[in-house]
């Protein structure tokens, strides 16, 4: 997503993994503490250097999240010394080196939606009941020139294209996931982290964001994916199975006891390349991983036996 050089879509990434920061802040072992408050420095400080509005906003709920919930957790308050600093002087940085305010900063991509959302609307009441039809060329124009832009929001860029009744499909599709995730968190909350990662997905697309029914995009990312993951995890909470998701997977010889993400690794590296099996298991990759070949035991097999 990265490389298609999109500032706006970069920083959404980075947005989105301050939510999962903060969540394992409140939720893992110890252990991972340094790394995830350095990750979510690292994180807030791109939201704010993108100057892209919904990225911000979700680095900001994120951060404000930590806050409130480090006052009534002693283990988290010890962060507060060392974190609020650093909340402080970052948004004071960026007001001293852009010289403006974060979130009233680049008013004319405000300016720059309305118009474009009033041309999208323009264009779907030409065509109201089933829109222009994907892959129809549907340019903007700006300032008397040709823009050649998506709608900056999937739902009017859907009824542009698939009409009211696109529109309408999108909406109940994202009324169903609502209640879906509704449901699966009162089930489990260890999808709360997908749940985040769908909702600033969808806040995202909803400012920055084309129809859904494209090829492979960042929409999947932001959209298709953390849906796909919730509903896998809803059917596995209404089926009563406790297992994680893939254990009824069939496990493959060279994965016996890929127990461990170090086994996991040799075990698959011995699957996937045959010929080099008997080297991996003389190395000490070898202690990963099981042979396929049962041992057969030094002992004297005695005659009572």
């Amino acid at each position: 997503i990265s490389l298609r050089a999109d500032i706006n879509v970069t920083a959404a990434l980075y947005g989105i993994n301050c939510l999962f920061c903060v969540w394992g802040l409140l939720h893992w072992r110890d252990g991972w503490r340094w790394f995830l408050v350095g990750s979510l420095l690292v994180s807030l400080a791109v939201a704010l250097l993108s100057r892209s509005k919904v990225p911000l906003i979700c680095a900001l709920a994120a951060c404000g999240w930590l806050v409130w919930a480090s006052l009534g957790r002693d283990s988290l308050r010890r962060l507060l010394p060392w974190m609020l600093p650093a909340l402080l002087v970052l948004p004071l940085a960026y007001f001293i080196y852009f010289e403006r305010v974060p979130l009233l900063d680049r008013p004319e991509g405000y300016l720059l939606r309305l118009e474009l959302w009033s041309q999208a609307l323009a264009q779907a009441a030409s065509r109201p009941w089933f829109g222009h039809g994907l892959g129809s060329p549907l340019a903007f124009e700006l300032r008397g020139k040709p823009f050649d832009s998506h709608a900056h929001n999937f739902v009017l860029d859907t009824l542009r294209y698939g009409g009211t009744v696109g529109a309408s499909l999108l909406l109940l599709q994202l009324l169903a996931a609502a209640v879906i995730i509704r449901r699966l968190l009162r089930r489990n909350r260890d999808f709360m982290p997908v749940a985040l990662w769908w909702l600033a997905g969808v806040l995202f697309l909803l400012t920055n964001g084309q129809q859904p029914l494209v090829k492979p995009h960042h929409i999947w990312f932001f959209y298709w994916l953390p849906l796909g993951l919730l509903l896998a995890g809803d059917a596995q909470c209404r089926s009563g199975s406790k297992r994680p998701l893939g254990s009824g997977m069939t496990v493959p010889p060279g994965l016996r006891r890929a127990s461990s993400e170090k086994g996991f690794s040799a075990g698959l590296i011995s699957m996937i390349v045959p010929p080099f099996r008997s080297t991996v298991q003389a190395t000490w990759l070898g202690r990963f991983v099981t042979p396929d070949v049962p041992t057969i035991s030094s002992k004297p097999v005695s005659a009572a036996a």
